[in-house]
Formats: C-alpha cells, structure tokens, sequence
C-alpha cells in the first residue's frame, strides 16, 4: 500500500511516496518497472554504438567477401550480388557503387576493373534494346538510373567505349557523345567550385 502526502516523504522518479507505509516486495517491484527503461536505452546506445556512422554493414559485408576472392570474375560478383540482395536492383546498384568506390580506395585494380564493367552493364543493355530517340530521353534514363552526375558520366564513357565501333549504334553513340561532353565540362565546373569555394556546404 503507498500513501500519499501523509508523512515525511521522497521523490522517486518524480513520485511521491511515503518512506513507512511502502511494502518492501512494491517497492523492490516498482523501483525495478522505472529502472527498466533506462536499462533498455543503454542496451539501444551500447548497440548502435557498435555500428559505425554512414556504413551500411549489407554493403560493407558485400565487398568483403567479394575482395576476399581470388581474381573475381564478373560472374563470380554478380553472383554474390544476387544472394546478397536478390531481385533489389536499387539496392544492387547501390552496393555495386559502394564496393567500386571501396575498391578503387583501396588500390584494387582487378576489382576496380570488374566492378566498373558490372556497374554499367544493365545500363547498355537498355540503351542497345531501347535506344533513345533524342538528347532529352537520354538525359531521363540517365536520371532515372543514376542519381550523381559523376556516375552518370562514369556510365556513358562505358557505353562509349563499348558501343563507337558498332556502325548500327551510330545514332545511339551520336547521342551518347554530345551528352558527355555536357557532362564532362559541368562536372569539371562543379569540381573546381567545390575545390575552390569557402561554402563547400552550399552544395
């Protein structure tokens, strides 16, 4: 039984209660209900804290078992793409930029080298299937499939280089061209103001 404002009294938790009228077994019972929560934000802190901030771990495991493979054949990748994310093609490509990224940083050069041929590949193969009829069309599926203009000039020096020798794509390679080259003097424009700008937040 917990009497209220009937003698010398503590707060506990912002509750009033009386120091004589407390059976021992409520008041072991109820100091344990408000600790509880509190034992439960340590366990969330002590477990966020073990995951380091703007990895994503399904990434980060991803690239590790790929770079533990012996010269990785494309096929050897996408297979581990597959059983690591299944149909999300999202999350794949995401993956794929991730462990290019990682690969590059780390100076893995057979890796780089494959990885930048899967990044691109689905890419082409929906250019060739369904080539776009003007600059305008290009520009969305650009859009659509990549979100960095760096990556979208990275994709289209791999459709190039895969496609200017092939005279049926001249068209498609036409198009191809003129897009690069807007792109190569933006992203030039846009990296030499973020090396030289005194905001580089702005963007």
């Amino acid at each position: 039984m917990i009497e209220l404002n009937s003698g010398p009294s503590r707060a506990l938790h912002g509750v009033e209660l009386t120091t004589r009228a407390v059976n021992r077994d409520d008041q072991l019972r109820l100091e344990q209900a408000l600790n509880d929560p509190v034992k439960d934000e340590v366990k969330k802190a002590a477990k966020a804290a073990d995951v380091k901030p703007g990895v994503n771990a399904d990434f980060d495991a991803f690239y590790k078992g790929i770079s533990a493979l012996i010269n990785p054949t494309t096929a050897q990748i996408s297979g581990a793409l597959q059983q690591a994310f299944g149909d999300d093609k999202v999350m794949a490509n995401q993956a794929l930029w991730s462990a290019l990224n990682q690969a590059r940083a780390g100076n893995e050069a057979v890796l780089s080298e494959r990885l930048q041929a899967l990044v691109s590949v689905d890419f082409i193969s929906r250019l060739k299937a369904s080539p776009p009829s003007s600059s305008e069309e290009l520009k969305a599926e650009l859009k659509s499939e990549f979100r960095l203009c760096s990556r979208r000039e990275t994709a289209l020096w791999q459709a190039w280089a895969q496609l200017k020798n092939d005279p049926e794509n001249g068209p498609l390679v036409d198009l191809i061209r003129g897009e690069l080259g807007h792109l190569i003097q933006f992203n030039s424009i846009l990296r030499n103001m973020m090396t030289n700008t005194i905001r580089p937040d702005i963007f």
